[in-house]
């Protein structure tokens, strides 16, 4: 199970502007969601994933904003989801 420091790290990395240190910790990222059992799919679908491939984006020039709203919204939601739930 993914804990919330983890989405918490997704919305904390839009606040970098080094491109190389973004990609190396996503690298990270990544191997922690395929470690959770994840597809292929799934891990591009997941919003820790759009999150930080959106800082990417942005740290490069390209970006989506309806997607990466929708992937911040979700990311935001289940770290407040956690801290009702204790």
């Amino acid at each position: 199970m993914l804990i919330v420091a983890y989405y918490e790290e997704a919305l904390a990395v839009q606040n970098a502007s080094n491109l190389s240190g973004v990609v190396h910790s996503f690298s990270r990222v990544l191997e922690i969601l395929r470690g959770e059992g994840l597809s292929t799919d799934e891990i591009a679908a997941h919003p820790i994933t759009r999150c930080w491939a959106d800082k990417i984006a942005s740290l490069t020039g390209i970006q989506d904003d309806l997607v990466a709203f929708e992937a911040f919204n979700a990311v935001h939601n289940h770290i407040e989801q956690e801290k009702t739930d204790g």
